[in-house]
């Protein structure tokens, strides 16, 4: 991938931990739904529900997780690309320099046996 496409998956990654809290709020407002059926269900169904918004919070939170893992790891290769091109303009430089500088002191030959 470029590194266009690397910089527009840390911006939708980016924007997607921004949502958190967000979510958080609508997560508990249906956690606050879900127990307010209790008193009119009977025991085993109360569970049900108590299993399933447990399941719920567990998994936005799980998907949170992985989001910070993917945000990390979207960074270290955006510093590492980073580094790899200050790197390769360091090189380009370094070449640009010796080719000036052994320009006109080796003759060029156009046939092998004058170059030897």
């Amino acid at each position: 991938s470029s590194r266009g496409e690397l910089e527009d998956r840390l911006n939708k990654v980016q924007d997607l931990v921004l949502e958190r809290d967000t979510g958080y709020t609508k997560l508990n407002y249906c956690v606050e739904a879900g127990e307010k059926l209790y008193p009119s269900m009977a025991p085993e169904g109360r569970e049900i529900i108590r299993q399933e918004l447990r399941k719920l919070k567990l998994g936005y939170e799980s998907m949170f997780d992985d989001l910070s893992t993917i945000q990390r790891k979207l960074n270290v290769s955006m510093v590492q690309w980073t580094s790899f091109d200050e790197s390769y303009d360091q090189v380009k430089h370094w070449l640009r320099q010796m080719e000036s500088h052994f320009e006109g002191l080796l003759p060029l030959r156009a046939t092998l046996s004058e170059k030897k």
